[in-house]
């Protein structure tokens, strides 16, 4: 989005429209990254359960 930014400033041609499309997809990508962190982390607290359930 900097690039996309630094870009516009340049070339003096960043349309709104280009800006707001990259601002709502770098949005969308980290929210997915956080979302997709967060259940790895369960994932794995789970599976670490599951592997203490069968040594007992």
């Amino acid at each position: 989005m900097v690039t996309l930014l630094f870009q516009g400033t340049i070339k003096g041609n960043l349309k709104p429209e280009y800006f707001a499309y990259a601002l709502i997809v770098s949005v969308a990508f980290c929210m997915w990254a956080i979302v997709d962190r967060k259940f790895r982390q369960l994932s794995v607290a789970r599976q670490k359960n599951s592997l203490g359930r069968m040594d007992e």
